[in-house]
């Protein structure tokens, strides 16, 4: 039995080290939005993409603390809040998107967002909502 405890122990700095992120991603109205690429990116180097189901869902394995989970795109139009179109398709350059939509923010680092939000014993539940000078919520729930 002393023998399990050790092994477990010596797994325990790993679990803490990498983390696994499962989430939705959604618009103001709670639809889900398909096929929106998360792109994770660690010092402005793309490290790898993940791309949501029809159901928003997303998964993202083996991440630590300091990594970001970076722009978020789909092949939709950003919709205001009354449901109307506005702004460019998520599929036009990241720069002219920003340059047309003054104000929005597309990065977040997620470790800095839960700290903030959730107290340190929740820190592996996160539900946030990034917010855009467009008037569109983007709902993570994971």
């Amino acid at each position: 039995m002393k023998y399990i405890y050790g092994f477990l122990l010596l797994l325990f700095p790993y679990c803490c080290i990498a983390q696994s992120i499962t989430g939705r991603v959604f618009d103001q109205k709670s639809k889900p939005i398909e096929f929106a690429t998360i792109i994770l990116k660690k010092d402005s180097a793309i490290i790898n993409t993940y791309i949501s189901d029809i159901n928003g869902a997303f998964q993202i394995k083996n991440l630590s603390y300091n990594e970001l989970l970076d722009i978020i795109r789909s092949k939709h139009f950003f919709t205001s809040t009354d449901g109307s179109a506005h702004g460019l398709p998520n599929k036009e350059p990241l720069a002219r998107i920003i340059h047309s939509n003054p104000g929005v923010t597309l990065h977040f680092n997620y470790q800095d967002i839960a700290e903030k939000i959730f107290p340190e014993k929740d820190h592996q539940e996160y539900t946030f909502t990034i917010k855009y000078s467009t008037g569109t919520d983007y709902l993570f729930k994971g």
